[in-house]
């Protein structure tokens, strides 16, 4: 009788314990700012065309993505060890301080891995290494990304410390960029 008490016993704990882990697994996964305060019975996430804004009042507007990018002659840009995505956008700064653009002001994603801007350049293409946009002006940007060749991006994600919070863009460009 006390050995079969034992078993029921340790079946208990490693099930409690399993349902732990699980719990905990899940809760490790799953990023909560992937669904932010969107009704997603009413709202579709951002894309290529669409307009977000920060709590700050900076806003975001992201253009356009190009996986066969013209790329712009200057030594700020070497060659890829895959291959060069485009994506173009533009800020406003509508916030009461300056607010500075750099390359690490901007990131790609492709599933979950994360990519730094190889480089940064205004829309004229004049290499921007870091660019102040003072509250109420705006100006436009070319960010090109490196990334392992046949990969399309998933994500465009925005973040600055003027920013206030993170902006994410999502992309799909055999849809958005057709």
């Amino acid at each position: 009788m006390g050995s079969d008490d034992a078993r029921r016993s340790n079946r208990f704990w490693v099930s409690v314990l399993a349902a732990l882990g699980l719990v905990a697994a899940v809760l490790w996964i799953w990023d909560p700012r992937d669904v932010g305060s969107m009704d997603l019975a009413t709202e579709r996430p951002a894309s290529i065309g669409d307009t977000l804004e920060t709590s700050r009042g900076v806003i975001v507007q992201l253009q356009a993505v190009d996986d066969n990018p013209t790329l712009p002659d200057s030594f700020l840009l070497g060659d890829p060890l895959g291959e060069f995505v485009a994506v173009e956008f533009r800020i406003t700064n509508e916030s009461s301080e300056p607010l500075t653009i750099y390359r690490r002001s901007v990131s790609a994603v492709i599933g979950s891995r994360a990519y730094d801007a190889d480089s940064l350049f205004s829309a004229d293409q004049s290499a921007e290494l870091l660019r102040d946009i003072n509250p109420g002006l705006s100006a436009g940007f070319v960010a090109y990304f490196d990334i392992p060749p046949g990969e399309r991006l998933t994500q465009i994600e925005f973040d600055s410390p003027g920013f206030g919070d993170d902006l994410v863009f999502q992309v799909n460009l055999w849809t958005d960029n057709a």
